[in-house]
C-alpha cells in the first residue's frame, strides 16, 4: 500500500470519528437484541434530518447534517441510505453510506471531500461474506483489505446502535474498521443539555479514550452529543431534528443546489457568513410562526 495514501486514509477515518463519533457496538450481537420490526426512528415516506453545531473549545467552527432516507433500491437490493455532510471553513465532506437493513452492515460508501482547496473522491465497496473492503481513491490503485470479522463504517454504526433494544453497562466490545480496531463501553446514564434542549442520555466512551458520545435515552436513540477529549476539545451538538416528507425533501434539495450555484464564485468565508445570516433569519421566521 502506498504510504502516503495509507496515511491519508487513516487521517480521513480520524476526521470521521470526530465529526460522527461513531456509536460503536459489536458485530456479533445476537439477532434477538435487534429490532426486527419497523424501527421507531424510521418514518415511512419521510426523511429524518439531524443537524449539528461543530465546536472547538466551545467556539463554533462549522455544521453537519445527517440524513436518513426511506429504503431505496440499490442494484436490486432494498437498502438504507444515510448521508453525512460536514461543512467547515477548511474541510467539507459529503459521505453516502448504503447499508444492509437486516444486519446493519455497510455495502458501499461514496465520499466527496474538499480539504484546503483539494478535492478527493473515495469509494469503498464492502463484501461482508468475504470479510473484505476495496477502497478506491480517484486516480489511485484499489486497496483491498481483509479482516477476521465483519467490517463496519462509522455512519453505519450510528444506524446499527439505534436499532438495539438494550445496553449492558460496563460491557467492553471490539469494533472493526478497515484500518484499525477499537473497543467501546457503555458508561452511564446522565442528563445533558445541547442546543436542541435538555435530554436524558446514555453515555459511551471508547478505549483508548479518544471520544465520548451521548444517545437519547428513549426509543429513538438520537445521537445528541459527540466529543473528542483532549487539548482541542472538539464536539458536535445536535441543534435540531426534522422529519420531512420525501418528495418535499427532494424539492428542497434541488432548490438548495440552485441557491448555492448562484453564489459559487463567492469566497468560502463570505459564503459561510451568508449562510449563517440566512439560517438565523429562517430560524427567526420559524419561531415567529410557531408563536403565532
Amino acid at each position: 500500500m502506498n504510504k502516503s495514501f495509507k496515511t491519508f486514509l487513516v487521517a480521513k477515518f480520524v476526521v470521521i470519528l470526530f465529526f460522527l463519533i461513531p456509536l460503536l457496538f459489536p458485530n456479533n450481537i445476537s439477532r434477538s437484541q435487534i429490532y426486527t420490526q419497523e424501527r421507531p426512528f424510521e418514518k415511512k415516506d419521510k426523511v429524518e434530518q439531524i443537524f449539528y453545531q461543530l465546536n472547538c473549545k466551545g467556539i463554533k467552527i462549522g455544521k453537519a447534517t445527517m440524513v436518513l432516507y426511506p429504503e431505496i433500491d440499490l442494484e436490486g437490493r432494498s437498502v438504507v441510505l444515510i448521508t453525512f455532510e460536514t461543512d467547515t471553513m477548511f474541510f467539507d465532506d459529503l459521505e453516502k453510506v448504503y447499508i444492509e437493513k437486516e444486519n446493519c452492515l455497510p455495502i458501499r460508501v461514496e465520499r466527496n471531500i474538499s480539504q484546503f482547496g483539494k478535492h478527493f473522491f473515495i469509494r469503498e465497496v464492502y463484501n461482508q461474506e468475504e470479510l473484505t473492503v476495496n477502497i478506491h481513491k480517484e486516480g489511485e490503485k484499489v486497496i483491498s483489505i481483509r479482516k477476521s470479522e465483519n467490517i463496519q463504517n462509522p455512519i453505519s454504526m450510528i444506524y446499527y446502535v439505534r436499532t438495539l433494544k438494550h445496553f449492558k453497562k460496563g460491557k467492553t466490545i471490539p469494533v472493526i474498521f478497515p484500518l484499525f480496531e477499537i473497543k467501546t463501553n457503555f458508561e452511564n446514564i446522565e442528563e445533558i443539555r445541547v442546543p436542541a434542549g435538555k435530554f436524558n442520555t446514555f453515555l459511551f466512551k471508547s478505549s483508548p479514550d479518544k471520544f465520548n458520545f451521548w444517545l437519547s435515552n428513549d426509543e429513538h436513540r438520537l445521537p445528541l452529543k459527540l466529543e473528542v477529549p483532549g487539548a482541542l476539545g472538539y464536539s458536535a451538538l445536535m441543534t435540531e431534528i426534522r422529519y420531512v416528507p420525501y418528495d418535499k425533501f427532494i424539492q428542497q434539495s434541488l432548490e438548495g443546489k440552485r441557491e448555492l450555484k448562484s453564489i459559487w464564485a463567492i469566497p468560502k468565508i463570505v459564503k459561510n457568513v451568508y449562510e449563517a445570516i440566512r439560517d438565523e433569519i429562517r430560524s427567526a421566521f420559524r419561531f415567529k410562526s410557531r408563536k403565532n
